[in-house]
């Protein structure tokens, strides 16, 4: 999954993680219910997102991902050593040392790099400094300190829908029970062009036992292009 704010944070990574997955705003053949953070599913570089730039949005994210499980979304030491998209062209640190330097420098008076410097100054002025530093701090505990286990997880601020689409993306098996499942949520959330693509189009579900044919009946046609969130991913 997919390519998140302004930093290098879980949603930076979440950018990058599943880029193969990422459907683009192209024509669909069925509806697909527009999720409000549908927007980090539009194919847009992740620093376009305008949805993550919201504080509350933010920390939905980071506590959504949390329950899911950030070592279970991300591999550690690929993403740790890695320069997550080279940010803005010019920060070539990997993304521990800027995990360590961006908590390090928030609220300090006097910062030596120009690149922390302006980037604490955004965030204070899209008042969203906070919510940052907090996603920083706790993704640097959990990558680099191992302390996820002892983080806690604001339950109120985890978004089921997201919850369930995450768990059923990341799920270590799917039979035949559990494909028909996902089909089901898919179909009673509208996201039936994302159903259509567990049937024919995504690569985890093509050696399911079930009849396609019918149940592709279930699903609406739309002549619309929107956003979809399980993209074809067979090709």
């Amino acid at each position: 999954m997919k390519q998140l704010l302004l930093v290098v944070t879980c949603l930076a990574l979440w950018a990058c993680s599943s880029g193969d997955d990422l459907p683009v705003d192209v024509d669909t053949s069925y509806v697909e219910h527009q999720l409000s953070f549908m927007e980090m599913q539009s194919g847009k570089h992740w620093v376009e997102v305008e949805y993550v730039r919201d504080m509350d949005h933010l920390l939905m994210l980071h506590e959504t991902f949390k329950k899911v499980g950030y070592k279970h979304l991300l591999d550690y030491e690929y993403y740790l050593d890695m320069n997550p998209c080279l940010l803005f062209g010019y920060v070539n640190h990997s993304l521990e040392n800027l995990l360590d330097s961006l908590t390090l420098t928030y609220k300090q008076d006097s910062i030596d790099t120009k690149y922390y410097t302006e980037f604490w100054q955004r965030r204070e002025k899209e008042g969203n400094d906070f919510a940052v530093y907090k996603v920083l701090k706790e993704v640097k505990a959990i990558y680099m300190e191992g302390k996820e286990e002892r983080i806690a997880i604001n339950i109120s601020q985890v978004n089921d829908t997201l919850l369930q689409l995450l768990t059923m993306e990341y799920v270590d098996e799917i039979n035949d029970a559990t494909a028909l499942q996902h089909f089901n949520y898919l179909v009673a959330i509208g996201l039936h062009q994302s159903a259509y693509n567990l049937l024919y189009e995504r690569a985890a579900y093509q050696y399911i036992n079930w009849d396609r044919e019918a149940l592709r009946q279930q699903l609406i046609e739309s002549d619309e292009g929107e956003w979809v969130w399980f993209g074809d991913n067979t090709k």
